[in-house]
């Protein structure tokens, strides 16, 4: 039960951070440099933020709200909460093909994505072939 809980926590608080985050990027030229080497390449990156901020930020929320209330959508929310950490670590992966991007964003993404896996594996364990799904 503890576990759960922080697990559901961890999700939660990782959502707030993506909210945080693009609000940082958005209201300090400071955090901007340590992600953007450009402007161009912050025009690039801001392309993502309506998707980043409702699916990594708002998902990771719902997934660790749901999972602490045990709600019967709690595991399809987590997993696609998963889809969405892992689709934006592969878009900082693919920044760093650009050379107006900053190695940060993949460093900071890749643990995010293994705490996201481990956190929704704990709460939600993947069925085995052979047991029944309700």
């Amino acid at each position: 039960m503890r576990t759960a809980a922080l697990a559901s926590g961890y999700l939660i608080a990782q959502g707030l951070a993506g909210f945080l985050w693009w609000l940082l990027l958005f209201l300090s030229p400071a955090v901007q440099d340590l992600f953007f080497r450009s402007p161009e390449a912050w025009t690039s990156g801001r392309s993502i933020f309506i998707a980043d901020v409702t699916m990594f930020g708002a998902l990771s929320i719902a997934a660790g709200v749901l999972s602490l209330r045990r709600h019967r959508w709690a595991t399809a929310t987590s997993w696609m909460a998963v889809g969405a950490t892992s689709y934006a670590t592969l878009v900082a992966a693919g920044w760093l093909a650009e050379p107006v991007s900053h190695w940060i964003g993949l460093v900071l993404m890749i643990p995010t994505l293994l705490a996201t896996i481990a956190s929704v594996v704990l709460l939600h364990p993947i069925a085995s072939a052979g047991s029944r799904v309700s």
